[in-house]
């Protein structure tokens, strides 16, 4: 992977959850599961997000990890229900970004995981879809420390730090 190709996967992992701006706070902050309803609605930010961007030339090769990142290897994630090799290789590296987040986040269910906790579940769900999104990328010379390192910098901006770098090495 270039670069050029490891910085918009970055940025594609910065702008992944724009589209939840027009998401109803009362879907958005719930503290409970969400419902069938809910979660269709929720579900519409990843569309959302990629027709907020798609006019601003910049961010054209962001959309992918904007409009693919809840895609599920076997096939069983969305918007379009993409499966394996098919789904765009910044969606499935925002998809693993995105699981790092949540699992170092607090949430009103859990405490936040430390990050070796976080990777360790993520290396080890090899059958689940985020861990064959990992050995896919693996494949590719994309070592889950790169991976994760793409993560702690998204959460450092996230949180206000102003020394967010890309990591140097894919490989790693």
């Amino acid at each position: 992977m270039t670069l050029a190709e490891r910085a918009t996967s970055f940025t594609a992992g910065l702008l992944h959850d724009i589209g939840k701006v027009g998401i109803s706070d009362a879907v958005l902050l719930k503290p409970g599961k969400l419902t069938v309803e809910e979660f269709e609605i929720m579900k519409t930010h990843t569309t959302a997000g990629a027709r907020l961007l798609q006019h601003i030339p910049a961010l054209e090769n962001v959309l992918p990890g904007i409009l693919y990142h809840h895609e599920h290897w076997d096939g069983g994630g969305y918007p379009r229900g993409l499966s394996g090799e098919d789904i765009h290789i910044f969606g499935r590296i925002v998809a693993i970004v995105d699981v790092f987040d949540a699992l170092t986040s607090d949430r009103p269910y859990r405490p936040a995981w430390t990050h070796e906790q976080a990777a360790a579940h993520i290396a080890a769900a090899v059958l689940a879809p985020v861990g064959l999104h990992w050995i896919a990328l693996q494949g590719m010379g994309l070592g889950l420390a790169w991976i994760l390192a793409v993560a702690d910098r998204i959460t450092a901006l996230e949180s206000g730090s102003p020394s967010a770098e890309l990591p140097e090495s894919g490989t790693t």
